[in-house]
Formats: structure tokens, sequence, C-alpha cells
């Protein structure tokens, strides 16, 4: 399978560690961590901290606003689109907990993963 990787995931990288990172996009694995790489928090994470009031790894996340289903459901896809090959990849130092935890705040925040998700987010949302 040979196809582009978007530059935004081998931005900053010099040429070795570029292709570490497109190595092991393309294999499905985790991503390698390199020094000197700053790494850029989630839009997405920033915008349910700045609605909620606390992390999206707060328990309080699955006591009041989804069930824990709900919420194991969103992060295994979030999972599975970090080493699905075919995704794209991810941005370097990027852990997949980090991706997975990126898109259970886009689906609670309305994002892009909320269309994606939303028969989960339906189901699953703790309705007060």
């Amino acid at each position: 399978m040979d196809r582009k990787i978007p530059k935004k995931y081998v931005k900053g990288l010099n040429p070795e560690q570029k292709k570490k990172q497109i190595k092991s996009i393309k294999e499905g694995k985790d991503r390698p961590k390199f020094k000197n790489v700053k790494t850029k928090r989630s839009s997405h994470v920033k915008k349910f901290e700045k609605k909620y009031g606390f992390k999206i790894t707060d328990p309080r996340v699955t006591k009041d606003i989804i069930t824990p289903t709900g919420k194991k459901l969103i992060v295994k896809k979030g999972y599975g689109a970090y080493y699905n090959r075919r995704s794209g990849g991810s941005r370097p130092n990027v852990s997949a907990q980090q991706w997975a935890m990126a898109r259970l705040s886009s689906a609670l925040t309305g994002g892009k993963a909320a269309k994606v998700d939303k028969k989960i987010l339906d189901e699953h949302l703790i309705k007060k």
C-alpha cells in the first residue's frame, strides 16, 4: 500500500525521523517518540475542558456525561483509527490513548466525531 501521508504528520521532523514516522503509520504501529518535537494539545480536548470544567480523563465523564459503555465504544474507535493504516496517521509524539481521548472529546463537544458516533451518543449520553 503506497499512499500519501499528510504533511502535518511529518512537519518539523528531520529526514530520519520522517522515515520512522511514515513507516510506523504505514505498518499501523505505535508512533516513535522523538526528542525536541513539541506536541500540540488537541483543540477538541481544550474545548471539552472549557465546556465541562474538568479533564476528559476525569471519572465524572462516565458519571455525568456518557455511560461507561458509550465511552468505551468511542475510545475503541479512536484506537482503531490510530492504528488503521488507511486512516491517515497521526502527528509526531501522539499516542493512541491521546488520539482516542481527542476523539471522545470531539464526540462530546459536537465535533466531526459526533456525526460519526451519533448512534453511540444517542444511546449512551446521560440525560439529566
